[in-house]
Formats: structure tokens, sequence, C-alpha cells
């Protein structure tokens, strides 16, 4: 009986950068993974049975970055992600299938950021997005679920001085599935130390 997994995983990346200008910037990453285990235990049944797991998991992403100036930039993302997930579980010696299951997920993001310096020391973003999400899985009620989420965001960053920086932000979330939601938060950094 095998006492460890046996498992086969390898990854594939890439980023890729392109500048349309000075002024203009495109970055491109991808990402795919895909693993294979097999396993063995013994059911209920008291018959071994042979496990075999397949995962991939893969993501895209596409950044643009404009400035405008030295104290104005805007940024997109567009952002896909998917995870894909596959168990089959054999009887020993029949190699009849005693369970099976699936799970799926699906996630796209587009998100818009601009970035402002006013009064020398401030630095304002602001922006917002939308995420779309969909599950397709055996496991789970209803066998599938879709969700939209839209968010929106501004942060003031404060340099009061060398070691004081105040950031104060506000973020508004509005999913499907939930209540909206309106987040403040404040923070307060001072360095004590040089850093080493």
């Amino acid at each position: 009986r095998k006492t460890v997994p046996e498992s086969i995983n390898y990854t594939l990346s890439g980023d890729l950068f392109y500048n349309f200008s000075d002024a203009t910037e495109a970055i491109f990453r991808a990402r795919y993974n895909k693993e294979h285990t097999e396993n063995q235990f013994a059911g209920n049944d008291k018959i071994i049975k042979d496990e075999e797991a397949n995962l991939i998991d893969k993501n895209i992403s596409l950044t643009l970055k404009h400035r405008y100036s030295k104290s104005a930039s805007v940024k997109s993302i567009f952002y896909y992600t998917s995870y894909n997930a596959e168990t089959i579980f054999y009887n020993q010696g029949t190699n009849e299938i005693y369970n099976k299951s699936f799970y799926n997920q699906n996630l796209g993001k587009i998100e818009l950021q601009s970035d402002f310096v006013y009064a020398a020391s401030h630095m304002l973003t602001f922006g917002g997005g939308i995420n779309l999400e969909s599950v397709d899985s055996d496991i789970i009620i209803d066998s599938s679920a879709n969700s939209t989420a839209l968010f929106a965001f501004t942060q003031d960053d404060w340099i009061i001085s060398d070691k004081l920086n105040l950031i104060t932000s506000l973020r508004f979330d509005n999913h499907s599935d939930y209540s909206s939601s309106l987040n403040p938060k404040i923070a307060l950094s001072y360095e004590i130390l040089p850093k080493l």
C-alpha cells in the first residue's frame, strides 16, 4: 500500500513587457500549473481504492499603464483565473469507478485605478472595478453558482514628514450574494529607527 501519494507537478509561467511610448506600458503575465496525484486507501467496504486526482490552475493578466505627467497616472487591470479539479476512485483489481467528483471555478476581474500627487506630499488614489465568479461542482448545492461583485475605493497617502505617514481610505463593495458594505480605514505609521 502506498504511504506517500505519488505526485507529478509542472508549472509554466511568463511575463511580457511592451512600451508603446515613454508614458505608456503594457504588461502581460500568464501561468499554467498542472498536478497529477495517485494514492491508495481502504474504503468502508474493506476494498482497496486507487485514487487519481488531477488539478489544473491557470491565470492570465493584462495591465495597461499610462502616465499623463509626473503627478498623474492611470492603470487598467484585466485578470482571469480558473481552477479545475477532478478526483476519481477506483476499486482495485476491477478498475470500476467507486466515486467521482469535480470542482471548477472561474474568476474574471476588471479594475481601473488613477493616482494623483497634489500639495507635494499627498498621493490620492481612486478607482473601481468588477469581479465575475462562477463555480460548477457536484459537491455544492444546485451544482453551480454565479456571483458579481462591484467595488470602488479611494485612498489618500499623506507623507507628513520623513518619519511620519498617514493613510486614510474608503472602500465600497456591492456583492450579488451579500449586502453592500462601506469600509473606512485610517493608518498612521512612524519610523522609530532608520531602515537597515
